[in-house]
């Protein structure tokens, strides 16, 4: 038998020569594709390191971030916990003020407040709720009071809403009062005024607090 010419053929050599060209595209592609996952970890890493930090940093000094932060859930950091009791107890507020405009200038019994509002859907069960009390054990459906000496006509710095132990319908003054322990912020209580403002109070201040 004669030796195999090991010549390619033109149509061969062509294909040989777009089979190169191929994998080196692929290469090449890959070699551009690789910076740009190295940049999006790096953001990644860097936004994640952001979130995790308790200490809300100015908006207007990282636009970017508050851009994405809206956009995607995800990137949004865990609030301090005084920041949803206040959200709660401002929220509570409102729908306190609501139930007044329908029910003539009152509000609601004391010894029934928390189910007339969720009765009429004027706020949702969760609104009632204190992040660092349901950590700290103390469970249950409400962790606010009412201050029962509080109308919509009450002074502006009266105190309507304030944190206390876990139940329902709770009212009350100073004595019911809870000073449990917000992370980042010391022993003190989440109040709302008369006027709808809401303020952290020390528990040394708590005593300056006007309940009529």
């Amino acid at each position: 038998m004669g030796a195999r010419d090991n010549t390619n053929t033109p149509h061969e050599a062509n294909e040989n020569g777009r089979s190169d060209e191929t994998l080196k595209g692929t290469d090449y592609s890959k070699a551009r594709l690789l910076p740009v996952l190295v940049v999006l970890s790096i953001v990644l890493l860097a936004v994640a390191l952001w979130r995790a930090t308790t200490t809300p940093s100015p908006r207007c000094n990282m636009p970017l971030l508050w851009k994405i932060e809206q956009l995607v859930p995800w990137f949004r950091r865990p609030q301090p916990s005084t920041v949803v009791c206040g959200t709660n107890l401002s929220g509570l507020y409102k729908a306190l003020q609501v139930y007044s405009n329908d029910s003539d200038g009152r509000y609601p019994a004391p010894s029934k407040w928390c189910d007339l509002l969720v009765d009429l859907d004027f706020t949702t069960p969760k609104q009632f709720l204190c992040i660092d009390a349901l950590r700290a054990g103390d469970r249950g459906p409400c962790h606010y009071a009412i201050n029962p000496n509080a109308t919509p006509d009450s002074d502006p710095n009266v105190v309507l809403l304030f944190e206390t132990k876990a139940g329902w319908n709770q009212f009350g003054g100073p004595e019911v009062l809870a000073t449990r322990t917000h992370e980042g912020r010391g022993e003190g209580c989440t109040i709302v005024l008369a006027d709808g403002k809401v303020r952290f109070i020390q528990r040394k201040d708590l005593t300056k607090l006007k309940w009529k």
